[in-house]
């Protein structure tokens, strides 16, 4: 925990003592968008009891004393791996499952092609069996 004369110099050196989250961030050394992964997990407490869409801020002296503990610094860096990895590897499988269709779909349209070309074919084969036949015909 820090004591009072550290903290004291931290706020007198610019620091307010109700911090928001891109002041949380810098000082735990962490991205702001990780902020509120943080705090849905509980291991980041806002001051008050704000609604979820509304700007959250931290108490300095708790900030500080998170920024020093270790073992808090060590679940948090745990936590926020295992959410991002999770959110990567659902949009992987989400972009798997788009591949998955749009292959589906390429392999469609490529038989359609080549059913049109080969019906092409045989109406080019037709007309000039056609063709052969009235020649013969001597029509």
């Amino acid at each position: 925990m820090t004591n009072d004369s550290n903290l004291f110099h931290l706020v007198r050196d610019g620091l307010p003592a109700r911090l928001d989250a891109g002041q949380t961030a810098r000082l735990l050394g962490i991205a702001p968008h990780d902020v509120p992964v943080l705090t849905g997990t509980g291991l980041l407490k806002p001051l008050g009891s704000p609604v979820p869409n509304a700007p959250k801020y931290f108490a300095l002296v708790d900030v500080l004393e998170h920024a020093t503990d270790r073992d808090w610094l060590n679940r948090a860096t745990q936590t926020l791996a295992k959410h991002w990895r999770l959110k990567n590897d659902a949009q992987c499988a989400k972009k798997s499952e788009q591949d998955r269709e749009w292959l589906h779909q390429a392999t469609k349209t490529v038989a359609r092609h080549r059913q049109r070309k080969n019906d092409v074919q045989r109406a080019k084969r037709a007309g000039q069996e056609m063709s052969v036949k009235l020649s013969a015909t001597g029509g």
